[in-house]
């Protein structure tokens, strides 16, 4: 899990991040995070002057960071194991 990604987001940082399985999942749809491909230093480069150009400093980015990583607060992922373990004890008939 991308904890430094979500922590960077809630601040209202952009992030530039690894295109790897579990940031892709984190990030992939969120306008504040751009992510580049694994072991390539010009994609890294091209991530980072975007980012820098284009997405820190705007207020629009900044509330767009802060507003995805609010689905990954402590409490909201309490939430959503405590839905996920509801619907397979239904499924299974533990609860009605």
């Amino acid at each position: 899990f991308g904890r430094v990604a979500v922590e960077a987001l809630s601040t209202g940082l952009p992030v530039v991040a690894s295109n790897t399985a579990g940031l892709r999942d984190l990030l992939a749809e969120c306008e504040a995070a751009v992510l580049v491909s694994t072991e390539d230093a010009a994609a890294l480069e091209n991530g980072l002057r975007y980012a820098v150009n284009y997405l820190i400093g705007r207020d629009d980015v900044a509330a767009t960071a802060r507003a995805h990583a609010e689905k990954f607060t402590i409490a909201r992922m309490v939430e959503r194991y405590a839905d996920l373990y509801k619907r397979i004890l239904r499924f299974y008939g533990g609860l009605a």
